[in-house]
């Protein structure tokens, strides 16, 4: 399998265009709410749609998993990643990557997995809990922006923050 990369400068992002999409429709909208905010990115674009950590019922709609600790007890960084654009694996060699610069520089073999390394196929990374807002944070939403919130959604956006 082939992996060609855009050089940088001459990329066309969808993800940028979904985002630019989102903005636009955001800057004519009245967004107070994460729900709010959910309905803008599902209306900015037939492709775009919200992924929310939390339902409305408050419950976790999905986990964050700590890939770069677990992955790196088994794989190697390759050194130098930004430069190349062109990547090969190969079935013939599963324990490597094989990288050029450009489509016409010679190819260069880059190994993948640490020496004597099994890599489980049964186990997960651990879950990673996000922190929520800093206290800090809390209180410059309360202290600075509440008072621009309407009331029905101020409780929910900038909640009062109590002394801790």
């Amino acid at each position: 399998m082939q992996l060609n990369m855009a050089i940088p400068g001459h990329t066309k992002c969808l993800v940028d265009g979904g985002f630019g999409r989102i903005k636009k429709l955001f800057k004519r909208s009245d967004c107070e709410s994460l729900s709010q905010f959910a309905d803008i990115v599902d209306k900015s674009a037939r492709n775009n749609f919200p992924v929310l950590y939390r339902n409305e019922n408050g419950d976790q709609t999905w986990k964050w998993y700590d890939w770069k600790s677990y992955l790196t007890r088994f794989f190697l960084q390759v050194k130098g990643i930004q430069k190349y654009h062109c990547f090969r694996f190969s079935a013939a060699d599963k324990l490597a990557v094989f990288v050029k610069e450009r489509s016409d520089s010679e190819e260069v073999r880059v190994p993948l997995i640490r020496r004597n390394t099994d890599v489980p196929t049964t186990t997960f990374p651990e879950v990673i809990q996000p922190a929520g807002l800093s206290r800090t944070r809390r209180e410059y939403l309360y202290r600075n922006v509440r008072k621009y919130v309407r009331p029905a959604y101020q409780d929910a956006t900038c909640p009062p923050y109590t002394e801790e």
